[in-house]
């Protein structure tokens, strides 16, 4: 710190004529250093006799013994508190704390329970005019008629077709084949001859195709949306596949119509369905 004597100095202000700028300045200069000392010596500064914090800083460091109690008291708390909303929410606490979306997600099985597998009868079936691959066929879902588009041309006879009960797989997105828009599958087995799965005796449009034994049995099917996004049908097609009697099955369980009996194809055993 710089220390000046006070009133060590003395500036005369009288002007005679003209006063130069620098003159000026130093005076001014002068001046602030003497003020300096002064307020120096009637404020200390920290560290020094006599220094005083501001009111601001009283009030933090008050503040901080406070805040550190505060937190020592909510971290006390909260195991209690998880306690209590685990006894209250028991879903909760066994979904590992993600509440019902954990619980879903837990729930989220991927089986063949995902798949809406109907009855439908083909009413009639003709080959596609721009395409030697494609049967158009219009087929009874209980609930209307459809138009399904089938790459079954070449590979099974058009006449075996007309009239026939089948098996569909009616929660895939609609899709244009062929510049029609096609609104299930006709489920089939084998490769070389495919043949057509077909619905128990007694079986009629509408009837559904359960799964006797599987764990998501009973729950809704995917979605069409859900069924393109996950390629839900992709990964369970392995799965879907004959037995040594002819009977189509999901992991050797089979394609069942309540009280009417199982889907069976005419000769392809051990034959995956698609």
């Amino acid at each position: 710190m710089l220390m000046l004597p006070k009133h060590s100095f003395v500036v005369s202000r009288r002007r005679q004529g003209s006063v130069s700028l620098l003159v000026l300045l130093f005076n001014t200069m002068i001046d602030a250093l003497v003020h300096l000392e002064l307020v120096a010596e009637h404020y200390p500064l920290p560290g020094e006799p006599g220094y005083t914090p501001p009111p601001a800083a009283h009030a933090a460091a008050a503040a901080a013994p406070r805040s550190a109690q505060q937190k020592s008291a909510k971290a006390a708390a909260k195991p209690k508190a998880d306690k209590a909303e685990k006894a209250a929410n028991p879903a909760k606490a066994a979904s590992g704390g993600k509440g019902a979306k954990g619980a879903s997600a837990a729930s989220d099985v991927m089986d063949v329970s995902l798949l809406d597998f109907r009855v439908g009868l083909i009413k009639d079936a003709s080959p596609h005019p721009e395409s030697d691959k494609l049967y158009i066929e219009n087929i009874e879902t209980g609930s209307g008629t459809i138009v399904v588009l089938s790459g079954l041309s070449g590979k099974v006879p058009l006449e075996e077709l007309q009239n026939r009960p089948v098996v569909l797989l009616m929660n895939l997105k609609p899709a244009k084949m062929g510049g029609i828009m096609s609104n299930a599958m006709v489920m089939c087995a084998g490769t070389d001859p495919l043949e057509v799965l077909a619905p128990p005796a007694g079986a009629v449009p509408g009837d559904k195709i359960t799964f006797p034994g599987i764990s998501g049995e009973g729950k809704e099917p995917a979605s069409a949306n859900s069924m393109k996004k996950k390629k839900i049908l992709e990964q369970l097609l392995p799965d879907l596949k004959t037995d040594d009697k002819c009977v189509a099955c999901y992991k050797g369980v089979p394609f069942t119509v309540e009280g009417k009996g199982v889907c069976t194809v005419k000769s392809a055993k051990d034959a995956f369905i698609k």
